[in-house]
């Protein structure tokens, strides 16, 4: 079994801040890759060139705007929420500073993406799993998954809806775009806690995912 434990006590915080850092670095992969980034970062994007803004603060806004979505499904927002939604958008800014300004030949490109792409969906595991809320994504997705609806499908639908808004407004897109909206949702369902849907539950639960 792949799924992540729930973890407790101080262990929490520690996957809640690796989580953010660990997804931070797949999405600054999948930029360097150059292959389409995540349907989540086309919309991140798309927001940075019609504000005319860095990626980290587009990426603030909107996770700021799911998070407003996923309470009013009733999804519980936790501490680690809040965490997420200011730390991955500029620990992707970070991470790119440290990684190269591009790479060559079509191999090394894909694997990047697919290392990536793995990254993104443990990291945000992670997070799930450090039970203090879930990433801003991820809360819009567990309030659907709560009411009853498979989350891995929960989750490719939200990364469909959120491309075709990137897209909307320029958004990098490109197949890896494709390859994460059709992959991630089923990673994340073999990461995260079997439980974790149950866990979706109102504001008035607990305070995590």
């Amino acid at each position: 079994m792949l799924s992540l434990p729930r973890w407790r006590g101080r262990a929490r915080w520690g996957a809640l801040v690796v989580g953010c850092l660990v997804a931070g670095g797949g999405i600054a992969l999948t930029l360097l890759a150059d292959l389409g980034v995540g349907p989540y970062d086309v919309l991140n994007s798309g927001v940075a060139t019609r504000l005319g803004v860095t990626f980290g603060l587009a990426s603030v806004l909107v996770s700021t705007f799911f998070v407003a979505v996923g309470w009013r499904l009733g999804a519980a927002v936790g501490p680690g929420t809040l965490v997420a939604m200011l730390g991955i958008g500029p620990a992707v800014d970070a991470w790119s500073l440290l990684l190269p300004g591009s790479v060559d030949g079509l191999a090394t490109q894909a694997g990047l993406l697919a290392v990536g792409l793995v990254a993104i969906a443990f990291g945000l595991s992670l997070v799930i799993a450090a039970d203090l809320g879930a990433g801003p994504m991820e809360v819009v997705m567990l309030g659907l998954s709560g009411r009853g609806v498979p989350l891995r499908w929960v989750r490719t639908s939200l990364e469909i809806a959120v491309f075709t808004t990137g897209w909307a407004l320029g958004g990098q897109v490109g197949v890896g775009t494709v390859v994460i909206a059709l992959a991630i949702g089923h990673l994340i369902a073999a990461f995260v806690p079997s439980d974790v849907g149950a866990a979706a539950g109102g504001r008035t639960g607990r305070a995590v995912p």
